[in-house]
């Protein structure tokens, strides 16, 4: 499968524009405070992070699909950890708006727990993945 291309242009002032060529999504980047900027934006870090935990939650999304599980509203909080600038660790909450049968939790927490981006985190990050189920 051939990638997306994405161009990122350095604007000055320490931010970036990034740019989804097929969609032409543009979002703004700026550095984080550790590296002396004002995180008027999100960080690359931030985009990290971000990105990881949209797949756990996509991930979840293609599976409940499988067995016919309505995840609308589902969400996702993240809480990254730094050393030394780099990241330590990261923390998924997922928290589902749905009661769910214990087989289907299972099934939709094992299918988060494999998603293709924790896959590619270096080993050396340390990752945990929770959920919490709300619902009528």
């Amino acid at each position: 499968m051939k990638a997306a291309p994405i161009n990122i242009t350095y604007q000055g002032d320490l931010k970036c524009d990034v740019e989804h060529i097929p969609s032409t999504t543009r979002l703004r980047t700026t550095a984080s405070d550790e590296l002396g900027g004002q995180e008027k934006s999100l960080s690359p870090v931030d985009l990290l992070v971000a990105a990881v935990g949209s797949s756990v939650l996509s991930t979840m999304a293609v599976a409940a699909e499988k067995r016919e599980l309505d995840i609308a509203g589902a969400k996702v909080q993240v809480d990254k950890q730094l050393a030394n600038g780099c990241i330590d660790g990261i923390n998924f909450r997922v928290i589902v708006p749905k009661r769910l049968l214990p087989d289907d939790k299972e099934f939709l927490e094992e299918s988060a727990r494999t998603c293709p981006c924790c896959g590619n985190l270096h080993p050396d990050i340390d990752t945990s993945v929770s959920f919490t189920y709300v619902g009528a």
